[in-house]
């Protein structure tokens, strides 16, 4: 029997637990590990790429007229940053401000809200032209208008801070230099004005209140003062971490400015007067100082001048403003001395009609102040109330008249303004005399009464008040006195009006007490004005004829032409004019509307004689 041959034995097979790699597979492998190098060092070195580009890159991206360039700039993820050389040039290359800008902590902290401390240095020269604009309001304009919004956008609640969220800031300047082309100071060089040794701190953290502080010299036409400001801000975030600075904001606030010496000249160049040093004095003590919430606080203010003092203290609570005390104004006669030549044009020049040797002192105070002050609401005058008082000292001078130069004096003005309830009765009383040669001149006195200022939506009324009553006068006034004011029209008062004058105004409420009834009388030597008029709240109407007689018509008529008229007026006519009606319509805020007024009026001239303007003379008509 055959068997068949054994096969020889099988050795077991092994199944590869891996493949070995192949070229193409390892190069992949490498570059891939080379481009995540690339990557992380790409990172870890953009810091430093950017500060080497950013000085050549910083000038085409700021969209401004001016331009901007860096020094240096040097950022680091774990180190501090630092912009150093940076250069603000207004649009013809001159230099506005130069600054050096550093912040303590690395990039990675900074992400997480934490600055540590900001440092700024630098110094800047600001010049304003004789187009009014300043040179560095050139350098920050923009190079084309911002495009306008086709509808305004919804206010977001802002996002909540970081964590970590703390930063010092450390601001100094060796100098700020503000110099006004416009304006001439002492020997008629530019105002200058500079602030040195400016240095300020604020610093802020989660939890803890902010902290500001700030210091400075002011030096001006050759004298120095100083400047300190203090301020502390607690709850300014909520739990949440999100910032409560709205209406309704908790937070609290203990801040104060006060000013040392300050020189006035500063003023003057910060805002374009000259007048400002001249009139006050050469210096100014003052501070101002807040405590409190936004929705209860209290305020302090005070002001030393040579020729200025002012204090008050106010209050504000549930949404009014009040006085704790009798806020105060007073003003010298030495700064009225500087602007009444420029407010009055009789008084200035080596014509003036007119010269005061003595200046009065003017003393306001304001007591029993309260204003409503609602928030997101148009101001109510219903709702302030108010007691002001003024008082000046004597004033004396002199008025010319031709070629005859009269001594004048004033006697010391007291008046009284009482309001504490402008919705309802507001009164007015003042009184005070004139002398001219130590010989009586007129007296002033005012006592009148009036409601209905205000209408029912909280707005002033135009018009004469409703329920005005009370008396004004002024007595045996001599007219000389406002020669000085009318010189230039070519007007004689005393011989074409008469040397005294006589004015009253007698006002009684009227049958419901939003009218009242007015009686008007004046009367000089060649003036008489009479009539009765009525007040109402939608009307003013003539009772009974009003009659103006003017003796000197003619004369008044020929003065005020002067010769700019082809004719010639004689100045001996007189007219009479009797309006025997009138109705001016008024609106629901008593503003007249003339376009529906109407009158009745009937004119007489008598004596009157006009001639025409010929080359060689006058012929008559």
């Amino acid at each position: 029997m055959n068997t068949p041959a054994s096969s020889p034995p099988q050795q077991p097979t092994s199944v590869p637990t891996g493949t070995a790699p192949t070229p193409k597979r390892r190069r992949g492998r490498w570059i891939a590990l080379g481009l995540l190098a690339l990557a992380g060092a790409t990172i870890a070195l953009a810091p430093t790429i950017a500060g080497w580009l950013a000085p050549s890159l910083a000038p085409g991206f700021v969209p401004l007229k001016g331009s901007v360039r860096l020094g240096s700039a040097s950022f680091s993820w774990f180190g501090g940053q630092q912009i150093t050389g940076v250069r603000l040039a207004d649009p013809q290359g001159s230099t506005v401000a130069t600054v050096d800008l550093s912040v303590e902590q690395g990039l990675f902290e900074i992400l997480s809200g934490n600055l540590g401390v900001v440092r700024v240095s630098g110094e800047a020269d600001i010049v304003r032209s004789a187009d009014g604009t300043t040179n560095l309001q050139r350098a920050i304009q923009p190079k084309s208008p911002a495009p306008s919004s086709a509808a305004p956008a919804q206010a977001s609640r802002p996002a909540p801070l970081r964590k970590g969220t703390a930063a010092t800031l450390d601001l100094s300047a060796t100098r700020i230099r503000f110099r006004d082309e416009t304006a001439r100071g002492t020997g008629g060089s530019p105002i200058e004005a500079t602030l040195k040794n400016v240095k300020a701190t604020a610093s802020l953290a989660l939890g803890q209140p902010i902290i500001a502080d700030f210091k400075a010299d002011a030096e001006a036409d050759g004298q120095t003062g100083s400047i300190t400001a203090r301020a502390q801000i607690g709850q300014w975030h909520d739990a949440a971490r999100s910032l409560t600075l709205g209406a309704d904001s908790p937070a609290t606030i203990d801040a104060e400015i006060a000013l040392k010496g300050m020189p006035l000249s500063l003023a003057d160049a910060l805002l374009g007067r000259r007048d400002i040093a001249a009139s006050l004095g050469q210096s100014l003590d003052a501070s101002v100082a807040a405590a409190g919430t936004l929705a209860d606080a209290t305020f302090r203010v005070r002001g030393d001048a040579p020729n200025l003092k002012a204090a008050a203290e106010l209050s504000f609570r549930d949404d009014v403003l009040s006085s704790a005390s009798p806020a105060t104004l007073t003003i010298s006669g030495g700064a009225l001395a500087v602007l009444g030549p420029s407010l009055v044009p009789a008084l200035s020049g080596d014509s003036a009609a007119a010269t005061i040797t003595t200046y009065p002192n003017v003393s306001i105070a304001v007591d029993s102040l309260k204003a409503s002050l609602k928030p997101g609401q148009a101001f109510d005058w219903r709702g302030l109330g108010m007691v002001v008082r003024l008082d000046t000292t004597a004033l004396a001078g002199s008025v010319k008249t031709g070629n005859e130069t009269r001594a004048l004096s004033i006697a010391p003005l007291s008046a009284t303004l009482d309001a504490r309830d402008l919705a309802n009765v507001v009164s007015l009383k003042a009184s005070t005399s004139a002398t001219l040669d130590n010989a009586p001149a007129g007296t002033i006195d005012v006592d009148l009464s009036a409601g209905g200022l205000t209408n029912d939506a909280g707005r002033l009324v135009a018009g004469v008040p409703a329920g005005l009553s009370g008396r004004a006068s002024i007595r045996s006034i001599a007219t000389t006195i406002a020669q000085p004011f009318v010189q230039s029209l070519g007007l004689n008062l005393s011989e074409q009006i008469g040397p005294t004058l006589d004015i009253s105004l007698i006002a009684k409420a009227g049958k419901d007490s939003s009218s009242a009834d007015l009686t008007l009388a004046m009367e000089a030597r060649e003036l008489k004005v009479s009539g009765d008029v009525s007040a109402s709240a939608n009307a003013i109407r003539s009772a009974g004829p009003i009659t103006v007689d003017v003796r000197s018509a003619g004369s008044l008529a020929s003065s005020l032409a002067g010769g700019g008229l082809p004719l010639v007026i004689s100045p001996q006519g007189s007219a009479q004019i009797v309006i025997r009606q009138i109705s001016l319509p008024l609106s629901s805020d008593r503003a007249p509307m003339l376009a529906s007024a109407n009158a009745e009026v009937l004119i007489k001239a008598s004596d009157w004689a006009l001639t025409t303007r010929q080359a060689r003379g006058t012929a008559p008509i």
